[in-house]
């Protein structure tokens, strides 16, 4: 488990990195890679390109308010069984909420740790209402908020989950939206082309 979450830090760490640098020079790496499209391409492929990244940024923004609500939810929770620093907790929570299927394990590492001077009982409240706060991401928040920010259905979103799950693992559960949101925007960009056409 530990070298599971190692890896899974290790993972983020790299993307973050590769995130800075493929923005930092976006506008360099994506003219040359128009240069070397074929000119017949080049239109059909840009348009493409534009639709994937408006889909992939309602995926973002989701991640985003899903983080925040989970944050804000454990915040209370921590607030309404007299945890101190329960803000600062909260938002320790939100930021490794983004991390995908280890950042609630993480986040809720510090907040264990701060209450194991308040006593066992308190730790197994604390420990109940993490369990409950992750259940309700899994099962209610992030379904819908990713549906209303990406247009799938929180069926959809679930059924992709499961296939990637299956068909992956871990790695495909974290790539299963972000490919159903390419897929789809693939197949919508070629209808319209083909209805265009017509």
């Amino acid at each position: 488990m530990a070298g599971s979450v190692a890896d899974g830090v290790g993972r983020f760490s790299l993307m973050l990195i590769l995130g800075y640098y493929f923005l930092k020079d976006r506008e360099r790496m994506l003219m040359q890679l128009e240069l070397m499209l074929p000119s017949a391409l080049r239109a059909r492929t840009i348009a493409l390109c534009g639709a994937l990244q408006r889909e992939l940024s309602g995926y973002v923004r989701g991640q985003l308010l899903i983080s925040l609500i989970v944050g804000a939810i454990t915040a209370v929770g921590l607030a309404i069984l007299r945890v101190p620093s329960f803000l600062v907790l909260g938002l320790i929570m939100a930021v490794f909420n983004l991390i995908p299927y280890f950042g609630a394990l993480l986040g809720a590492i510090p907040i264990v740790l701060l209450t194991l001077s308040m006593g066992w009982v308190k730790v197994l409240e604390v420990s109940i209402m993490l369990l409950v706060a992750q259940q309700i991401e899994n099962m209610v928040i992030a379904p819908r908020v990713t549906g209303r920010t990406t247009g799938l259905h929180p069926v959809a979103v679930i059924l992709a989950l499961t296939a990637g799950g299956y068909l992956g693992g871990v790695i495909g559960m974290v790539f299963a939206i972000p490919g159903a949101i390419v897929v789809r925007g693939v197949v919508r960009e070629l209808v319209m082309r083909g209805d265009a056409s017509e």
